[in-house]
């Protein structure tokens, strides 16, 4: 299994930023960026290039923004004339030794399932040795207040990703969700609820099928969503990775858009100058969250996440087992318990995340063998343990 990832989508062409933002990702925890946007006509092969070698100084692999690529441009030129293209990209840089491999396309709608899956592949036939991106829709089912995006119904929704899965052979996939994140005035509750759904049907779906996924979570306050706070930031990590994601991608790091509706960008503008407290902010809970747990996580799966306290769905309910025999709270507010089995020895590992977005809570856990451990959480914070060895891990 590969390790963790850390990345971002980054909408900025080539040409404003360069090769000085390497160091300033390696150093903020990324391992998998996004490369600048090329734009045909516009962008330099030769920038691309740079970049592409400053990355292989620092061992940092790089997703590939490639506008010529995107599968909607398929539908534009033809399957003949978009693999013309794919051969020319490839030619130009795709063997590479950074390219870790190629973003297809965000967020195609049904009708443009056939249209993602064969411009997948076609990349993945050019190009079979790198590791390609395409970025699915959330589903939301008929929650409110998102009905106008639930028509399908969850075996609908389901069959189209194993459809997608099946057919392109991808070695991993994304999604995006943002819900968990609604301003206030919103249906919060049943936005994290829908949240957890989403990372509950992808996990099920790629563990049928062997693969990893990601998941984009919200860094840039945008429409009905706040801008988050390093609460915000901290309770979206450790949740996805509670609820089996490999992988993190932040909506987003780099855009040139002024469109105020989008706000508090880590850079952002025509110059995207840097939004020093937005960006630190992401980076140092990135940050924390690597030194303490990248190590464990690198080396173990998910085996099943349950919720203390308040139930999104019955069948994840949290109940005394032979690994925790008893969860105690000072206050009343969520947990979150997930069990993870060791890939490389025979060890069960278990993480409890704070579910409150505002509220500090103190835990006490009570293992099979008798004894107590017992922590402080700050909102979204995780705590990771051996119930082998009773022990806190990462401190």
């Amino acid at each position: 299994m590969e390790d963790i990832k850390f990345g971002f989508w980054n909408y900025a062409p080539y040409g404003i930023l360069g090769v000085e933002q390497v160091a300033r990702w390696k150093d903020s925890g990324f391992n998998l960026p996004m490369s600048f946007r090329y734009v045909e006509g516009e962008s330099k092969r030769q920038d691309v290039l740079t970049l592409l070698d400053a990355c292989k100084d620092a061992d940092l692999p790089l997703l590939m923004n490639d506008d010529r690529l995107n599968f909607r441009r398929l539908g534009t030129l033809g399957k003949e004339a978009y693999f013309d293209v794919v051969k020319t990209v490839h030619r130009e840089y795709g063997d590479h030794p950074s390219v870790y491999g190629f973003y297809v396309g965000d967020e195609p709608q049904p009708d443009e399932t056939q249209m993602a899956i064969d411009a997948y592949r076609l990349i993945q036939q050019e190009m079979p040795s790198k590791k390609h991106f395409l970025n699915l829709l959330p589903y939301w089912g008929s929650a409110d207040p998102f009905l106008e995006c639930g028509k399908q119904t969850p075996e609908e929704f389901e069959n189209l990703l194993r459809k997608i899965l099946v057919s392109t052979d991808a070695p991993y996939i994304g999604f995006d969700h943002y819900t968990q994140c609604l301003q206030d005035g919103q249906n919060q509750e049943d936005g994290v609820a829908t949240y957890f759904y989403d990372l509950d049907e992808y996990r099920k779906i790629t563990k049928e099928k062997g693969i990893p996924f990601y998941v984009s979570l919200l860094a840039v306050g945008h429409w009905l969503y706040r801008s988050p706070s390093a609460d915000d930031i901290r309770w979206q990590i450790s949740t996805a990775f509670a609820h089996g994601a490999r992988g993190i991608i932040w909506f987003y790091y780099y855009q040139t858009d002024l469109d105020l509706s989008f706000h508090d960008t880590p850079f952002g503008g025509k110059a995207l100058r840097c939004n020093d407290a937005s960006f630190q902010m992401i980076a140092n809970e990135m940050q924390r969250f690597l030194e303490r747990y990248q190590r464990y996580f690198n080396r173990m799966e998910l085996v099943k996440a349950m919720h203390f306290g308040h139930l999104y769905d019955p069948q994840h309910r949290f109940v005394a087992d032979l690994v925790v025999t008893h969860l105690e709270a000072k206050l009343p507010y969520p947990v979150c318990v997930s069990y993870y089995r060791d890939l490389y020895e025979d060890r069960i590992y278990v993480s409890l995340v704070n579910l409150d977005f505002t509220h500090s809570n103190h835990w006490s856990v009570t293992l099979a063998n008798g004894k107590t451990l017992s922590t402080y959480l700050a909102p979204g914070e995780m705590a990771l343990l051996d119930p082998q060895e009773a022990c806190f891990l990462g401190a």
